[in-house]
């Protein structure tokens, strides 16, 4: 099933779709691989105005209000997406690192802001710069918030440089690239076979011919008579 929610209208119900299973748990890609999970987080919207609802169930009695963050969500980095999940509600959403230009650390415990919660900017194609934010405070302490993002922006930066999303396409490619070589080698050996099939032919043909109309092509034959004084 899809990890959407009927009637929230929100940066998770916005983003890329995540097929989970009747337990709740992730359905990775093919090739796909976890590489991270960490707690405690929130998705902020950080644009102007609303994003696009992609739920039409959000919009069936019109009272659904635009909420530009999602709080107490899980994110699960993988070698092809940045996963965010509330539990809670069996609804996530992903963030296709394809589509991800940059990410960058934000925010942290400053002299004058020292509860400031420490962040990741992401600026990604689709949806405009969304806000990663690792929550401080009475779930964990400000420290544990710090290494949690230093470790997730490592993460997504690994993977981004890895873009093993595109080997699929590669393993996809080099399938094709094998099938039209063999439909090809097949072909030439066709054609070869055919070529070999015509000489055959031809060769038995000049054969058939040369047995058949030898003596027209031929020169003569003499025939010489018998000595008139033998006949005598």
């Amino acid at each position: 099933m899809a990890g959407r929610a009927a009637g929230r209208w929100s940066p998770l119900t916005c983003i890329g779709t995540v097929q989970l299973s009747p337990a709740g748990l992730i359905v990775h890609e093919p090739g796909e691989v976890e590489t991270l999970v960490r707690t405690n987080l929130e998705l902020r919207y950080q644009g102007v105005g609303e994003l696009p609802r992609t739920n039409p169930a959000t919009t069936a009695d019109g009272q659904t209000s635009w909420e530009p963050r999602d709080v107490n969500l899980s994110i699960h980095i993988s070698t092809h997406r940045i996963i965010l999940q509330d539990e809670t509600s069996s609804l996530a959403g992903c963030i296709p690192l394809a589509l991800v230009q940059t990410a960058c650390e934000a925010g942290g415990s400053t002299l004058f802001s020292p509860r400031s919660s420490y962040k990741i900017e992401l600026s990604t194609l689709a949806w405009g710069d969304l806000t990663l934010v690792f929550r401080g405070g009475e779930a964990k302490s400000y420290m544990q918030s710090a290494k949690d993002r230093d470790e997730t922006l490592h993460a997504v930066l690994r993977a981004m440089k890895r873009k093993a999303w595109t080997e699929r396409e590669r393993q996809v490619a080099k399938e094709q690239s094998r099938a039209s070589r063999a439909v090809a080698s097949k072909r030439v050996g066709v054609d070869a076979i055919m070529r070999s099939n015509e000489m055959r032919h031809r060769e038995n043909a000049n054969l058939a011919d040369n047995a058949l109309g030898g003596s027209v092509d031929r020169a003569p034959v003499k025939v010489f008579g018998k000595n008139k004084s033998n006949q005598e």
